[in-house]
């Protein structure tokens, strides 16, 4: 696997983390589990298909996401702007995915569990609350063998994306330029620095890997389904 992520890095924009990723959490994507009842496929991931009625799930979630955080109903250019962005999300989620069934990588029911617990949007008076969760989940509506899915989704992207920042570190020019430009500063000030750096450079390695799956599986797609709707 690490030499997969060696071999497939490069420096590129990707603009898909933020709003579209958040709308995965409350994405179970039946097209991947060989179900759903879509009448139609919008993508093909190696072998893995996007249906159509998952597609329009994820885009109505991303939709009411940005229309919350804007204000305003998107339109025009720029509701078929977010389509695309939609697609493209949802084949880079589809390339993640299929890398951790070829390699193994799966997620336990405690590790489910453990993160729903951590969860602070289910909380009350400081402590996970069962009733809450299922009020949340009720308020959103969705059920727990819904949410969970997804959730399970989410931390197997995340132990596949994590595998990259193996392969990052500072380099001793970086290390030494930093101790130079924080000289006379406290050791905690220094390491902040250098934790701040090798983070923004693991994030870098993820965000190319990513797009290096691009070229690693044959991904074909029909953009008449979703224009114009």
């Amino acid at each position: 696997m690490l030499y997969f992520l060696r071999t497939k890095t490069k420096h590129f924009g990707f603009l898909l983390f933020g709003i579209i990723i958040l709308a995965f959490v409350f994405w179970v994507p039946g097209g991947f589990d060989g179900g759903g009842n879509s009448t139609g496929t919008v993508a093909k991931v190696g072998d893995m298909e996007i249906s159509l009625i998952d597609y329009w799930k994820v885009f109505d979630n991303a939709e009411a996401r940005t229309r919350e955080q804007t204000g305003q109903a998107l339109e025009g250019d720029a509701r078929e702007q977010l389509k695309l962005d939609v697609l493209a999300g949802l084949i880079y989620e589809a390339g993640i995915l299929q890398v951790a069934r070829d390699e193994g990588i799966s997620v336990s029911n405690k590790e489910v569990e453990a993160a729903i617990k951590s969860e602070q949007a289910f909380w009350r008076n400081g402590a996970f609350d069962p009733q809450v969760y299922v009020n949340v989940l009720r308020q959103n509506r969705m059920d727990r063998q819904y949410y969970e899915t997804a959730r399970r989704r989410e931390l197997i992207k995340e132990k596949v994306l994590s595998l990259a920042d193996s392969v990052v570190s500072l380099t001793a020019e970086e290390q030494e330029a930093i101790e130079a430009f924080a000289k006379g500063k406290e050791d905690n000030d220094i390491s902040e620095i250098k934790e701040q750096l090798l983070a923004s450079k693991q994030n870098d390695v993820r965000i190319s890997f990513s797009e290096g799956l691009k070229g690693e599986f044959l991904t074909v797609y029909d953009l008449d389904l979703i224009k114009g709707k």
